[in-house]
């Protein structure tokens, strides 16, 4: 395991689902860990040995605070998911995303970076013929999904102008315990414990669902890789192509229930309906593949679930 006391890493968004297990894994590693969030961090859910920052990174003057730490390693795992359109304010998630990413950059002493993580979204994809391959053209179709990709190929301008540092881990979809109520398994967990009523589609959708340890695994082999690296866009997801309806019927499995019903709620327009990686370049270049099996993952995030019964 890497040793990174007495260097400074920055999170971008670090008290999200991704960015706190980031933050985390760094705190373990022995870096000196900073957090930045535009919402408050409560007591009660802060690390011991982290720093924490409230800031909102499209206001000029709050960014500022960036300035006054060197940091060898950041990771932006700012902004959140969001598909609505341009014509009904989708220009509010391209300025979350992309402004606040120039404005990071501006705000950065780059004299110690050794690495900066960009996190990209499978989404970049739009409706590219599966498996998706990094070298492809991208097809975003929302305002969120073109922040991604204008973010990513930013990224990429400034490694081939400037030798900037840059990587971008371009992630499918991520599962596993205390995720947000409001993604796919944990909806459809809270539906197998009858907490909540939500309907589904009919679950024809292909997908990669990865557990959240092997998604950070993969961010930290990047983070910590050699200068190669730089500038390349590397799809990180569990290689398992498996079907909606498949994790539905596995998680009614797990928790011993009748089948949930499909069915109920119409495809999204333009949804992708076969959305997973090839993996061959990060397994190439960042000699890296997830351990934890589909099966073994939805148990541990149920187990969690369903021991805390509120």
């Amino acid at each position: 395991m890497e040793d990174l006391t007495g260097l400074n890493i920055l999170v971008i968004g670090g008290t999200g689902y991704l960015g706190r297990h980031i933050a985390a894994r760094a705190n373990e590693l022995g870096a000196k860990v900073y957090c930045v969030s535009k919402n408050k961090q409560p007591p009660k859910k802060k690390m011991p040995g982290i720093i924490y920052w409230k800031v909102d990174i499209t206001n000029n003057a709050e960014i500022e605070i960036l300035r006054n730490v060197q940091f060898e390693f950041v990771v932006n795992a700012s902004g959140y998911v969001d598909h609505t359109y341009y014509k009904d304010g989708g220009k509010s998630v391209i300025d979350m995303h992309l402004i606040g990413l120039f404005n990071i950059i501006s705000c950065l002493d780059r004299s110690r970076l050794k690495r900066f993580v960009q996190i990209g979204s499978s989404d970049e994809y739009g409706k590219v013929a599966a498996p998706q391959k990094e070298s492809v053209r991208e097809m975003a179709s929302t305002p969120y999904a073109y922040s991604k990709v204008a973010s990513t190929h930013f990224i990429q301008m400034l490694y081939r102008s400037e030798g900037f540092p840059g990587v971008v881990a371009r992630l499918f979809l991520i599962y596993g315990p205390e995720q947000e109520s409001n993604r796919l398994i944990p909806q459809i967990m809270g539906a197998a414990r009858g907490v909540k009523q939500i309907q589904f589609t009919k679950g024809e959708q292909i997908r990669d669902f990865s557990y959240i340890d092997d998604v950070v695994s993969g961010i930290f082999k990047i983070l910590l890789g050699g200068n190669s690296l730089n500038g390349e866009v590397i799809n990180i997801g569990s290689g398992v192509a498996v079907s909606v309806r498949t994790i539905i019927e596995m998680i009614s499995k797990i928790a011993k229930i009748k089948k949930i019903k499909l069915g109920g709620k119409e495809y999204k327009e333009n949804e992708n309906m076969q959305l997973y990686p090839d993996l061959s370049k990060s397994k190439r270049l960042l000699t890296w593949l997830p351990v934890v099996q589909l099966e073994k993952g939805l148990k541990i995030t149920w187990g969690s679930i369903n021991n805390d019964k509120t």
